[in-house]
This record gives C-alpha cells, sequence and structure tokens, in this order.
C-alpha cells in the first residue's frame, strides 16, 4: 500500500529516478509514478502525491543512514 501524503493526506506514488525506459514512460502517463530526473544525491525524495508534493519514506532514511 502506497503511503498517504503527510502534507495533504492523498495517495502517494513512487519516485522513479534515472532515464525511464517505455516501459516506465508509459507507466508516468498512467499516473502511477512520478519521475524525480537523472541527478540523484544521498537522500532523495520516495513518493509523491497529485498535488506535487515529495517526501522520503523515514524507513528508507533510517536504513541508508544505518547502513553506511
Amino acid at each position: 500500500m502506497n503511503p498517504p501524503c503527510p502534507t495533504c493526506d492523498k495517495p502517494g506514488i513512487p519516485i522513479v529516478y534515472g532515464m525511464p525506459g517505455s516501459d516506465l514512460m508509459a507507466a508516468g502517463e498512467r499516473g502511477e509514478i512520478a519521475f524525480g530526473g537523472c541527478v540523484i544525491g544521498e537522500v532523495n525524495p520516495d513518493w509523491q502525491c497529485a498535488e506535487g508534493h515529495r517526501w522520503v519514506d523515514p524507513g528508507e532514511v533510517t536504513e541508508a543512514r544505518t547502513s553506511n
């Protein structure tokens, strides 16, 4: 289940980073995923809602920081 937006409570969709292939482009057109671009930093938003709010899954941040 996708998490709700912490700002507006609308459902989130996953954000995908990098150059999308045709399958990902089609999923983006259907509104199943959002595109985050090609520049990836240390901590990047994982989710986006229909209003365009983006947020990081707190569990992902914890895992990334403890695995280094």
